[in-house]
């Protein structure tokens, strides 16, 4: 009986470091690639860090400062499907998938809908290419509204982004 306890107790200690190390794990985002919407498509630059002005002693105005917003693809779809987010501000995709993902502006297949033209098929708001496991991609918006996007390797993977 008391050796029956005791691998209860070690089983349960092992489920519950599990879960803490996936959800630590979860949180890190250490992207490989990152891939800026505003250069050049074939071109790959490393992830950097923003880090907010300290408001000085003669500014008396509050200042908004820019966000940044992850989107985590995976095999059954965008997380989160909707986000709010302001004007300025910028999403990184990143695909935890195996399979890669192309997110991209809708509709399927011509990524028309956000209204900045200047991508690869037709709005901005588009990959352009498969992001790989790991791999991430960012776009900023600067036009207020809700914007539907996809996976332009599967289009039955959608989500909103609602600027306001």
């Amino acid at each position: 009986m008391e050796k029956g306890v005791l691998i209860s107790i070690a089983v349960v200690s092992l489920i519950i470091l599990g879960v803490v190390v996936y959800n630590f794990s979860v949180q890190e985002v250490t992207p490989s690639k990152t891939i800026s919407a505003t250069s050049d498509s074939s071109a790959t630059a490393e992830p950097t860090t923003a880090s907010p002005t300290a408001p000085t002693a003669t500014n008396t105005t509050p200042t908004t400062t820019a966000k940044t917003v992850t989107i985590e693809i995976t095999s059954s779809g965008f997380l989160p499907s909707t986000t709010e987010i302001n004007k300025g501000d910028t999403v990184i995709f990143t695909n935890r998938d195996s399979n890669e993902h192309w997110p991209a502006s809708a509709s399927h297949p011509t990524h028309t809908v956000y209204p900045e033209s200047g991508g690869c098929i037709g709005s901005k708001f588009d990959a352009c290419k498969g992001l790989k496991q790991g791999e991430n991609w960012s776009f900023t918006f600067n036009q207020a509204g809700t914007w539907g996007y996809h996976d332009h390797l599967n289009p039955s993977l959608r989500g909103s982004i609602v600027v306001k």
